[in-house]
C-alpha cells in the first residue's frame, strides 16, 4: 500500500491574507484582518440529455466560485475597491481655524490627564489633530502663564477626542501653579485631519471586476493559495455596522462575492487556481 507523507496531506495554516486586485491595478493590495474562516464553493449547472436510444449525457455550464469573509479593518480605498465600481472615495482637507479658549476648573488633580478640547464655538465638537496643537499660552488664575514641559506636557491620547491631552505639574513646575486656580488654555490655529468618506448611489452602473486571491501560509512560509480571476460583489453584500461598546469588537464588514468566467483567459483557465507549495506542512 501507498505511504503518504504527512508534509504531503496535513497542512497547520500561521493564518490567511486575503489581496485584491483590480483590472488597472499593477500589483496586489493585501486587505488586512480579516475575522474568522473563509472559503471558496465551486458552483455549476448540470443539463442532462437523454437520447433515444437510451443513452445519457451530462453538460456542466454556468460556473461561478462564490466566497465570503468578514473584513475587520475598514480602510476605504480597499472597501471601494470591493465595489466593482458601485462606490467612491474622496478626501477632504481639514480647514485651519482658531479654537476658542478652553477653561479648566478649578480642583482638577496634579498629573493627571486632562482633554485637550479644540472647538471652534464653545458648543461645538472638539477637532482632531494628528499633530500637537498650536498652544499660545497656558495661563493660571493666580501663577501667571505657565511654561511647557516644565509647568504642563502635552501628551497622545486616542482617548481624548482631540487626539491630545494635557497634564499639569504642581510639584516640579517652576511656576508654582495650585490645583485650586482655573486654567486657561489660548490656541493658535490648528489643522484638524482629513476626513474620508464613501460615496454610493446612482441609479444603474456596471462592475468593474477584479481579482481576489487567498494565501494560506505555514510556519515554513509555504504556501496554499486560491486566486479567482474575476469578482464582483453579491447584492446586499455591504453591511456597514457600528460595534456597541459592550461587545468589545472591533467594526466589521462582511463581504459575499461572487466569480465569474473570465473570457480573455485561455478555455479551462478562466474561473479560478488553487494550489500549494510542495511539501507544505
Amino acid at each position: 500500500m501507498a505511504q503518504y507523507s504527512k508534509g504531503d496531506q496535513i497542512f497547520f495554516p500561521d493564518g490567511c491574507r486575503v489581496d485584491i486586485k483590480g483590472a488597472s491595478d499593477p500589483s496586489w493590495t493585501t486587505l488586512g484582518c480579516i475575522l474568522g474562516d473563509t472559503a471558496g464553493k465551486h458552483n455549476f449547472d448540470v443539463n442532462v440529455v437523454e437520447c433515444n436510444d437510451g443513452t445519457k449525457s451530462k453538460q456542466y455550464r454556468n460556473e461561478t466560485i462564490a466566497m465570503s469573509f468578514i473584513l475587520g479593518n475598514l480602510n476605504a480605498d480597499n472597501v471601494a475597491k470591493m465595489s466593482a465600481g458601485m462606490f467612491s472615495v474622496t478626501t477632504t482637507a481639514g480647514t485651519p481655524f482658531t479654537p476658542v479658549d478652553q477653561v479648566i476648573s478649578a480642583g482638577w488633580t496634579d498629573k493627571s490627564t486632562i482633554n485637550i478640547d479644540m472647538k471652534a464655538t464653545t458648543t461645538s465638537n472638539s477637532s482632531r489633530t494628528t499633530a500637537e496643537p498650536v498652544i499660545t499660552t497656558v495661563t493660571a488664575a493666580t501663577a501667571g502663564v505657565l511654561v511647557e514641559d516644565d509647568d504642563y506636557t502635552i501628551v497622545p491620547s486616542s482617548n481624548a477626542p482631540s487626539g491630545w491631552e494635557i497634564v499639569i505639574n504642581t510639584v516640579g513646575g517652576i511656576s508654582g501653579v495650585l490645583t485650586s486656580e482655573e486654567i486657561t488654555i489660548a490656541y493658535g490655529s490648528n489643522t484638524p485631519i482629513a476626513r474620508t468618506t464613501i460615496t454610493g448611489g446612482k441609479s444603474s452602473g456596471e462592475f468593474t471586476n477584479y481579482a481576489v486571491r487567498f494565501v494560506h501560509v505555514d510556519s515554513t512560509s509555504k504556501e496554499r493559495f486560491m486566486e479567482i480571476y474575476s469578482v464582483n460583489p453579491e447584492s446586499g453584500s455591504f453591511a456597514f455596522s457600528f460595534r456597541a461598546v459592550a461587545t468589545g469588537e472591533i467594526e466589521q464588514l462582511p463581504l459575499t462575492l461572487t466569480g465569474e468566467l473570465d473570457g480573455t483567459r485561455s478555455n479551462g483557465d478562466q474561473l479560478f487556481n488553487w494550489g500549494y507549495d510542495d511539501g507544505a506542512a
